[in-house]
């Protein structure tokens, strides 16, 4: 599942999770923090540097999808692609899966 910040994504995604009977939810806002020295963010700088920390984080989101998929469970990612690449990117290293792609909005008036 990805949309904007709070468009309620780990809301749904942990609602989602509560009815699957084996599932474990991925939220990538939180495996990216496990870097506690040196963490740049998303849209931080150097812009390199985090080009290189979203794409670790995208590439342990799907390692950990696999890794569960394979043992049984059904993943659930909770994470922000911002692009049509990322997007690319997560595809092809979920290649062997059978993905749904989520996107969550809010509305205006919400």
């Amino acid at each position: 599942m990805t949309g904007m910040p709070t468009a309620g994504k780990s809301t749904v995604t942990g609602l989602i999770v509560e009815r699957l009977q084996c599932a474990a939810r991925l939220d990538g806002d939180f495996l990216s923090r496990l870097i506690v020295i040196g963490r740049v963010g998303a849209l931080g700088e150097p812009a390199d540097e985090a080009a290189r920390q979203v794409e670790l984080c995208n590439r342990n989101l799907c390692m950990l999808a696999n890794t569960l998929s394979d043992a049984g469970f059904t993943p659930v990612i909770d994470w922000v692609i911002p692009s049509r690449e990322q997007l690319d990117f997560f595809a092809s290293l979920l290649r062997a899966r059978r993905c749904r792609l989520v996107v969550r909005h809010r509305s205006p008036c919400s």
